[in-house]
């Protein structure tokens, strides 16, 4: 998936010619640098692709001495969690625990320190990732395959591929990614409220009334002030998401096997796809899976 969105995502391009490269400023507000970033990478790459599975990370480093933050704002396609050690409560390994440990806050130290730019020397830090924008369609991939030391002292430089099958719990059927993004970057998913008809209504009453007295009244002194429009904030919306495909990988590195679920059109059956064979599933994928590879979930408050 991530080899080829970004080739289906140049053929659909909408951008005729690529910009100059320049440095964006970092400047302002969380809220305007992650606009800032979000109109670059759009003045790069806009397509249908960008459409669907477009969203924003945000990285935040903050110096131990100083606490002096940075933000870092990059588009993405998908995420590559990491499978953390099953919890210690017992409880089977799940999506929302791969989520956590991705945005699992990092301490930087020793060759990994950073300058901070108001100590003017290296430093400790933290870092965290957050999302800040969500997208329509988020693919999660289970990051199972990862280099591994092949053998223990000399040879341990020499790195082998390996393969973690650790089981991952699909449940529940709807995946909340509200503790992985900032909040300030939720205000945007939002939709704005149809007007009732009494506050339509109103709102003429008001405005009609006004329209003598008011009027008439004139100056800088008192008098009514002109009556606003009445309509409700946009309502925040909660980034709720429901699978609606896994990408399996049975087997080994040497010798393995890729099959996939997937919902179908109707939004209510599930097929099974296995090489030129395609069959009805009894449901949903549940349970704890260690063939789950790549995950497709929907955006399902819009």
């Amino acid at each position: 998936m991530s080899r080829r969105s970004p080739a289906i995502g140049s053929e659909c391009n909408r951008v005729p010619s690529k910009p100059a490269y320049r440095e964006l400023l970092g400047k302002g507000s969380e809220a305007e640098q992650a606009a800032e970033a979000a109109a670059y990478a759009r003045s790069w790459n806009d397509s249908i692709v960008d459409d669907i599975f477009g969203g924003l990370l945000q990285s935040t480093i903050q110096c131990r001495a100083c606490r002096r933050t940075s933000h870092t704002f990059e588009p993405f396609l998908g995420l590559a969690v990491p499978l953390p050690p099953p919890p210690p409560d017992g409880r089977e390994l799940s999506v929302g625990d791969c989520l956590r440990a991705f945005c699992e806050q990092e301490e930087l130290e020793g060759d990994n320190s950073y300058k901070c730019e108001s100590c003017k020397r290296q430093q400790p830090h933290s870092k965290r990732l957050q999302v800040f924008r969500p997208p329509r369609v988020l693919v999660v991939t289970l990051k199972r395959f990862a280099q591994r030391a092949s053998s223990p002292g000399f040879f341990s430089r020499l790195r082998a591929a390996a393969k973690n099958s650790s089981p991952v719990l699909l449940e529940p059927d709807r995946l909340d990614l509200t503790p992985y993004c900032n909040p300030l970057g939720l205000r945007g998913l939002a939709i704005a409220p149809a007007p009732s008809p009494s506050s339509s209504a109103t709102t003429a009453t008001a405005t009609s009334t006004s329209s003598g007295p008011v009027a008439a009244a004139g100056g800088r002194g008192g008098g009514a002030q002109p009556p606003q429009p009445l309509h409700q904030p946009p309502q925040p919306l909660r980034p709720l998401y429901q699978l609606v495909a896994v990408s399996n990988h049975s087997g080994s590195l040497e010798g393995g096997h890729y099959t996939a679920q997937a919902l179908g059109a109707d939004g209510a059956s599930w097929y099974n796809f296995n090489d030129a064979t395609v069959r009805r599933e009894p449901g949903r994928p549940s349970g704890s899976s260690s063939a789950a590879y790549v995950l497709f979930y929907r955006l399902a408050t819009l």
